[in-house]
């Protein structure tokens, strides 16, 4: 019989990451591992937590599942989308460049940093996988249905019955 497995709220903690996967079996290729969003911020490793999930996925195609979260929603809106943000993700920042470069990116136009350090993240070609994986998994869904079970990040308007997927907002969702 199949397993289902589901992690949620990483928030940039690779190593309690790493310690959970380890309770995974996914050398049954039935067996599935549900992520269910926010990976970034709080953590130093958001970005090592993303690259890692990248790489899951490609190892265990088709066994990965993977949901964006309120955090990814708000760090797509502002990289990708250029909104402003109040807190613009300092500990998610930090975890995509060295320390010197960041103090680069900083002594080189102090008044500019956060537009700086947004485009050297659109910008590198270090990061494409990065950008090319938040922008598809944007596109996707915020909640995945199996026979039984709803997974989603946060929850769903479960007054809407079974018009959920339709009447429950991606607010909600995430």
């Amino acid at each position: 019989m199949a397993k289902l497995y589901a992690i949620s709220d990483i928030h940039g903690y690779l190593d309690e990451f790493r310690d959970a996967l380890n309770k995974v079996n996914l050398n049954d290729k039935d067996n599935r591992l549900f992520l269910l969003g926010d990976y970034l911020d709080n953590g130093l490793q958001s970005f090592q937590v993303i690259s890692k999930i990248i790489e899951l996925e490609e190892v265990y195609p088709n066994q990965i599942i993977t949901l964006l979260g309120n955090h990814e929603e708000w760090f797509y809106d502002w990289l990708i989308l250029d909104k402003p943000t109040a807190s613009a993700f300092p500990e998610t920042i930090k975890s995509f460049f060295s320390p010197e470069k960041l103090n680069y990116i900083f002594k080189s136009n102090a008044n500019n940093f956060e537009t700086d350090v947004r485009n050297e993240i659109k910008n590198n070609i270090k990061f494409n996988p990065f950008i090319n994986w938040f922008k598809k998994r944007y596109r996707d869904e915020r909640y995945y249905e199996t026979e039984t079970q709803i997974f989603v990040h946060a929850g769903i308007d479960e007054e809407a019955e079974k018009l959920w997927k339709e009447l429950t907002s991606s607010e909600i969702f995430t």
